[in-house]
């Protein structure tokens, strides 16, 4: 993972929390507990061609 990569999923998820009402501080625990438990690894990878919903 490139630290683009890490910085557009970290943007996408404090974005999708923010509208979603969750306070800052809960939206950064959240996200250190997605990147240490690898839950990112997880997620499959866009085929080529496929848009981005972030």
């Amino acid at each position: 993972m490139t630290w683009q990569d890490f910085a557009r999923i970290a943007t996408a998820l404090y974005n999708e929390l923010r509208k979603r009402g969750f306070h800052e501080s809960d939206i950064w625990t959240l996200i250190n507990l997605y990147f240490t438990s690898d839950a990112y690894r997880n997620v499959p990878e866009p085929k080529p061609g496929e848009e981005d919903d972030a």
